[in-house]
């Protein structure tokens, strides 16, 4: 990947091919020195870069689709960590699959998880038509080749068919409940707004 210049290198940067994870990785390195400065002309008093306080500095859109572009695989690079996690739990799931009591101790086990820590992750980022992990923000697009989380999409999605289809957890399902109405209630996962003009 490249380093940031302007929205018009972005949006072509963006619809070039599918990146891999460790070209995201390598974007990041790059354009830790423009984000530091980025960020610390974003952040107000209150030092939360994303509230809604007063800004210190207006940034430009560049500079904005920037800040948030980084933000958002700094994120995907972080829960990265967690594909060795994946591949071991889908190993030892495939040796206790037939053991129903051992099932539900492995649903246990991994349900903050499963339900935290990948709660909007198959919603947020992976489009099955796509066939890719999408980082959006407005109307632009990174595609991050899906094989560099296999083993955490594996993973979700076999907990979601346990936990949440086949509720193999049922004294959970209150609290399942609650979650899918959160997730109902969560309209950004289904609107996908255009750049304001500046």
């Amino acid at each position: 990947m490249q380093s940031y210049q302007n929205t018009t290198e972005i949006r072509g940067l963006l619809k070039k091919c599918t990146y891999s994870i460790d070209e995201v990785s390598g974007w990041l390195v790059v354009n830790s020195d423009l984000y530091e400065i980025v960020n610390n002309k974003f952040k107000c008093s209150c030092s939360e870069p994303l509230c809604n306080c007063y800004r210190k500095v207006k940034l430009t859109k560049e500079n904005e689709l920037f800040y948030n572009i980084y933000c958002e695989l700094e994120e995907l690079i972080e829960l990265h960590t967690n594909e060795q996690y994946a591949a071991e739990e889908l190993n030892k799931y495939s040796k206790i699959k037939h053991d129903k009591q051992k099932v539900k101790a492995w649903i246990l086990g991994n349900k903050r998880f499963a339900c935290w820590d990948l709660f909007s992750f198959l919603i947020k980022y992976f489009e099955e038509s796509e066939n890719n992990i999408i980082v959006a923000y407005y109307d632009f697009r990174i595609f991050i080749n899906r094989e560099c989380f296999k083993n955490i999409i594996d993973l979700k999605l076999l907990f979601d068919q346990l936990y949440y289809v086949e509720r193999v957890c049922p004294e959970k399902e209150e609290q399942i409940d609650a979650k899918l109405k959160l997730l109902k209630e969560t309209k950004y996962y289904y609107y996908v707004p255009t750049m304001p003009d500046t």
